[in-house]
């Protein structure tokens, strides 16, 4: 066990409850491959103990003034966007219902341990250790060609088994590849904290090595993106320039690795290259169906989340708007194209959706938080590691997660927004 840890132990001990309570909102974060009804939308498994222990939760604290005000606020500007017809009611209660609850439920959690969030970032660790063993499980079944190890289709019902260049793409019990190294994010950051500095931080430095490589056994350009964040913000606080050349070196030569011989990734590189050098020309179909699925997603969907915005900056077309800015703007509207309108409910970016749906008042308050929430490089380590942790997942989720609440983001801004408390307060105190 590590310092960090056996120190926080020693200051904190729970009771049997709260590590019972603590578990069951952790597993949220991770039950996401399993729905079960389809009928409304899409109730998750993960609802359940959100619906348990939500009555339990009103009993321990007063409701977040600031949190009523941001929902009340996000309320109003969707009725708005319902109002003036860009928008539909049902789009907008079923979002905005489960927003409602489901940033509750994660405050709530977060005042049921007194606003202290280390316990349910511990707690997040350990789930964390486990899907990542789970994932190296996975290829491990591939390789040996241990099937029902490999393809999990037989237990979860929103998980996607997937191949490419003749590798397995890593999901452990995720449903896809890349939203497991976004689940992850937090925790990758704490493996290349450990590996570039030598220390155990929450993981040994064992844990922290198979955490990488499974990162990279994703083959997801949004993993990628998560480790190229991670090593940044790393090397920008305080490592070593000899340390910095070394990890970027390697680092490089991994991804140059990948490149040349992971075709999926390769492909969508050189789309993405592709659109930045000659965005102006791209709006012909020939141009665009040269474009890999996924670059063509996140393009039309960029496309869509312009228009959207350029129709309300101020306040957006609403939350669940999206959908409806899809079907007026997309490409596939004016172009005959070989793709589907994939990702036309969350924009395949949070950046885009919030843009789109909530517009400058949804920008504004997120990167609010970010910049505001965000502890000093002269925080104690611990401090430091969780909170920036948190900003690499929260940047990543700009770039390529569309979902307001799907894999904990509301859990995750609360523990960012508290963590800022800890910066003075010792651990072992």
């Amino acid at each position: 066990m590590d310092q960090l840890l056996a120190a926080y132990r020693k200051a904190y001990r729970p009771d049997q409850n709260t590590n019972i309570v603590n578990g069951l909102v952790i597993s949220t974060l991770f039950l996401t491959s399993i729905v079960l009804t389809r009928s409304f939308f899409e109730v998750y498994l993960f609802y359940v103990p959100v619906l348990f222990l939500l009555p339990i939760f009103f009993r321990h604290a007063k409701y977040s003034k600031e949190l009523l005000i941001v929902l009340i606020l996000m309320g109003i500007s969707s009725l708005y966007g319902v109002v003036t017809e860009r928008n539909t009611f049902d789009n907008f209660l079923k979002i905005y219902l489960s927003i409602v609850i489901l940033y509750s439920f994660y405050y709530y959690a977060v005042a049921y341990n007194n606003f202290d969030v280390f316990p349910l970032f511990v707690k997040y660790v350990y789930f964390a250790r486990i899907v990542t063993v789970i994932g190296a499980l996975q290829m491990i079944s591939y390789l040996i060609g241990f099937k029902p190890g490999a393809n999990l289709n037989w237990f979860f019902n929103k998980w996607s088994y997937v191949e490419a260049g003749g590798w397995l793409r890593v999901n452990s019990i995720i449903a896809e590849p890349s939203q497991l190294a976004f689940v992850l994010a937090p925790a990758i950051f704490i493996a290349i904290y450990n590996l570039t500095n030598k220390k155990k931080y929450f993981f040994n430095l064992f844990t922290s090595l198979l955490i990488l490589v499974i990162t990279v056994l994703t083959f997801s350009t949004h993993a990628y993106i998560v480790l190229v964040l991670c090593v940044i913000i790393i090397l920008m606080r305080r490592v070593s320039l000899g340390k910095s050349l070394v990890f970027l070196s390697v680092l490089t030569a991994l991804l140059v690795l990948i490149y040349n011989n992971v075709e999926m990734v390769r492909i969508r590189l050189d789309d993405s290259f592709m659109i930045a050098n000659d965005y102006n020309k791209m709006a012909n179909s020939y141009q665009l169906s040269r474009l890999n699925t996924s670059s063509f997603t996140l393009y039309n969907n960029a496309l869509v989340s312009i228009k959207s915005f350029e129709s309300s900056p101020l306040v957006g077309s609403g939350l669940g708007s999206h959908s409806i800015s899809f079907d007026k703007y997309s490409l596939t509207n004016q172009y005959y194209l070989p793709f589907q309108d994939f990702n036309k409910q969350d924009a395949n970016s949070l950046g885009l959706r919030i843009m789109s749906e909530l517009g400058l008042l949804g920008l504004g308050i997120f990167l609010y938080i970010l910049i505001k929430f965000r502890v000093k490089r002269t925080a104690r380590d611990e401090v430091w590691i969780i909170s920036h942790s948190i900003l690499v997942m929260m940047l990543a989720a700009l770039l390529r997660e569309g979902h307001y609440f799907i894999s904990g983001v509301p859990l995750f801004i609360f523990i960012y927004i508290y963590i800022k408390r800890s910066e003075t307060t010792p651990v072992n105190a």
